[in-house]
């Protein structure tokens, strides 16, 4: 029986079976920092530069552009560290999503945590600053403001990165037809 394993660098992810054979080869859009399995703990850890920062001890480990993610199974907590390796803080939330501006990938990082009860835009701390959403689109970017095209109860409205309500969830349209809203 073969086994997969999924090895990283800092330009590319491979699929290689336990024969060594490459099985697919993708490119990573995370420069700088290598996420690697230790064989013998079977625990992922986070190298710098050839620097070990964060030790293999998770289950999962993934990474946005500013952050990584360190989660072990069974846990009811996700570690929060930044590039450095530093631990910014935990959280309870287990899947992340992030929205950043593709044209200036050294500004800010907006965090989306997504739970059973729904999405919410988290802010410098990883607190809630929204209610529970069903849906969110990054519409607008600027500077240091970001605003999202959200969906609560089947309505659409408009909400920025610090959970203030811009436009209230009250039309039916839908993502793709932002201008009606």
């Amino acid at each position: 029986k073969l086994k997969i394993s999924i090895l990283f660098n800092d330009e590319f992810g491979w699929r290689v079976d336990s024969n060594g054979k490459v099985l697919s080869k993708k490119g990573l859009s995370f420069p700088g920092i290598t996420i690697y399995r230790d064989a013998t703990k079977n625990k992922y850890g986070c190298m710098q530069s050839g620097k070990v920062i964060i030790e293999p001890t998770y289950d999962e480990l993934t990474k946005s552009v500013h952050y990584i993610f360190g989660r072990n199974n069974g846990s009811k907590t996700t570690d929060i560290f930044d590039k450095k390796g530093k631990l910014l803080g935990q959280t309870e939330y287990v899947k992340f999503h992030y929205f950043i501006d593709e044209n200036n990938r050294f500004a800010k990082e907006y965090l989306v945590a997504e739970k059973k009860e729904g999405l919410f835009i988290l802010d410098e701390k990883f607190a809630p600053v929204s209610p529970p959403l069903t849906t969110i689109e990054a519409l607008y970017y600027k500077r240091d403001t970001i605003l999202f095209l959200f969906e609560s109860k089947n309505l659409f409205g408009v909400i920025d990165q610090s959970g203030k309500v811009i436009i209230p969830a009250k039309r039916r349209a839908g993502p793709g037809s932002a201008k009606d809203i």
